[in-house]
This record gives structure tokens, C-alpha cells and sequence, in this order.
């Protein structure tokens, strides 16, 4: 669909390039090579064959030379005249409504989000947008705001308290394995477990467990080498 030839500045030469499908002033125009009448990009697509009943090959091409040249000089109002009092060449439209009109619906830039809204509405909305990109206050990493929550439960540095002991200091989520090799109310075996000691509890206890053993220990310790020594275990029987 093309721009409304009200749009235009009175001109002459605005209806030169009247789109032979929308009627409407050609955006985007194409030459069509059949009966070089102009036709919006958009048209062309859809069109396949020549209204006009040219019966040769349905083919068009850009405009070039002083054709393109008066087009793009064709003075134009903006899209959302009379609220916003732009005028100005046809070629430089697009810049202005993008960059510069504060009537024009723009699309938030943040991925995934498909907000559009007035220029003036959508910075508001920007900082805002479930999808802007947060950094990480703990590793500094890049994430989307609706994902930061999910972000923290896996954050290698985001500060975690120690599963075995409320009272350990809070570490990053990194280092809870090195500190579960010290950590005093880790569950651990006794160290004499492959001989048969059933003790479990916790690191703290350990000691005194060993110390309260040590008898029971030796024991087991004599028993598994006489059930590894079969001459030894027929002696003693």
C-alpha cells in the first residue's frame, strides 16, 4: 500500500508515480518493464500479472537517473500530520519517523518483546520491559529481567548458605563443594568403615567417635586380616 497522494505537498509530479495496483503514490517503487507504469514493492509481490493485460513478461525494476532522483525530492508531510508538523523530501520520511517523530508507534528493541508505542511511551516502557537485559550483581553476566530469578539459582557467585549448617558463613554457590570437605556438620563415614564400622554422623563427632572406638577398631581390624588369611583363621578355630 502506498502513501496517500493527500500526504504530498501540492506537486505536479506526485502523480507521475501513482501505483498502477493501490492507486495510491508508489512506496517503495518498481518500474514494471511490460508498460513502465510504477507499482508499490509491496503490489508487485502480490500482483503476478499486469492489470493492464500486457502480455508480456511480468517483470519490474528499481527506479534509477533523474526518475529516483524526483521521487525522492517529492515533498511530503508526515504520516501523522497534522499532530506532528513535519514536511520535508520523501527520502528522508523514513529517518524522521524513526528517529525522530513523537507520534510514530515504535517497536521496543528488547528481544522477545513486541510493544509498540509513541517514542515518549516506549523510553518510559524501556526501562520497565520484562525483557531488558539486567546484569548480574553478583557475576556481572548479562541476563534478561524476567529470567534473573531463574539466573539466581544457578548463579556460580550468587551467595548461598551452607545446606548442613545454618550458622556457616554465606559463600558463593561455587565454593560450597571445597567447603564441604571441611565443613564440621557434613555427614560423614567412619574411617574404618571398609572394616566394617557402621558409623554416621556428623564431621564434628567424628573425632570423639574414633577416640570412644578404639578398641572395636582394633578388632575389626584383627578380623579382617584373618578373613583374608585362611591358614591363620583354621589355627585359630
Amino acid at each position: 500500500m502506498g502513501y496517500p497522494i493527500t500526504q504530498f505537498v501540492s506537486n505536479p509530479s506526485v502523480s507521475v508515480y501513482t501505483c498502477l495496483a493501490c492507486s495510491s503514490v508508489a512506496e517503495k517503487p518498481l518500474l514494471l518493464k511490460c508498460c513502465e507504469s510504477f507499482v508499490c514493492d509491496a503490489c508487485f509481490k502480490s500482483m503476478g500479472t499486469c492489470t493492464k493485460g500486457c502480455t508480456e513478461k511480468f517483470k519490474a525494476k528499481p527506479l534509477s537517473g533523474p526518475l529516483k532522483k524526483m521521487y525522492e525530492m517529492l515533498v511530503i508531510r508526515c504520516s501523522h500530520s497534522p499532530s506532528c508538523e513535519w514536511t520535508d523530501n520523501l527520502s528522508k520520511l523514513d529517518s524522521h519517523l524513526n528517529n525522530e517523530c513523537e507520534f510514530h508507534l515504535l517497536l521496543c528493541q528488547n528481544n522477545g518483546c513486541d510493544k509498540r508505542a509513541v517514542r515518549a511511551e516506549l523510553e518510559s516502557h524501556s526501562k520497565e520491559c520484562l525483557h531488558r537485559l539486567c546484569e548480574c550483581m553478583h557475576c556481572k553476566e548479562g541476563i534478561t529481567f524476567s529470567e534473573m530469578e531463574n539466573h539466581y539459582t544457578v548463579c556460580s557467585l550468587y551467595p548461598v548458605p551452607c545446606p548442613h549448617n545454618e550458622e556457616c558463613t554465606i559463600m558463593p554457590r561455587s565454593t560450597l563443594n571445597k567447603h564441604f570437605e571441611s565443613c564440621p556438620s557434613v555427614t560423614v563415614n567412619c574411617l574404618w568403615k571398609s572394616f566394617g564400622c557402621d558409623f554416621v554422623g556428623k564431621r564434628c563427632e567424628l573425632g570423639s567417635h574414633l577416640q570412644t572406638s578404639v578398641v572395636p577398631h582394633l578388632k575389626a581390624v584383627k578380623n579382617k586380616i584373618i578373613d583374608l588369611n585362611p591358614i591363620e583363621k583354621e589355627q585359630i578355630n
